[in-house]
């Protein structure tokens, strides 16, 4: 049936060459604007918005199994990444004029310490990351965010290590 109906869409068009006739110039579609790529620093942010949301569902599982100061530091933590990802989609938003939502996070928490060394091996990357963005981008408002927000990651970072530190020595 789909074979008659794409014949039958072309028939107009072979009846004219088969009768010898010019076939009446059609209107161009109305072409949609859409660029053809993404800026670099969108890119990031989209990027560095997914990791932080990932953070987020990450943090608040894992504060879920701790208790007392632990879970105190975590939830303080987690309360952190929850600010970065509004600032950056603050930032996304100022530079696209568009929103973005990250995809939902599905985090994988395992055992405390075990977790515990992945979230600091995570900082540590999210750390180098910002801080390479942040020499990287010639916007300046960006720079001092993704600066800024480096310097965070560090200090979850050290948080973690100390946490990491008092349960192996405790």
């Amino acid at each position: 049936m789909d074979e008659i109906l794409s014949g039958l869409e072309n028939f107009e068009k072979v009846w004219q060459r088969v009768r010898g006739e010019k076939a009446a110039p059609r209107p161009e579609p109305e072409k949609k604007f859409r660029p053809q790529h993404k800026n670099l620093d969108a890119e990031r942010l989209e990027l560095f918005m997914e990791n932080e949301n990932k953070a987020v569902a990450f943090y608040s599982e894992l504060a879920k199994k701790c208790r007392g100061w632990s879970r105190e530091i975590l939830m303080g933590i987690l309360a952190d990444e929850r600010s970065h990802l509004k600032k950056l989609q603050l930032e996304y938003f100022l530079l696209t004029g568009d929103s973005y939502a990250p995809p939902r996070a599905c985090p994988n928490v395992g055992g405390i310490l075990s977790s515990l060394r992945l979230a600091y091996l995570d900082e540590r990357k999210a750390n180098e990351s910002y801080a390479e963005a942040g020499k990287e981008t010639e916007n300046r408002d960006l720079a001092a965010l993704f600066i800024q927000l480096a310097a965070d990651e560090a200090g979850h970072g050290e948080k973690l290590r100390c946490m990491i530190e008092q349960s192996l020595s405790g």
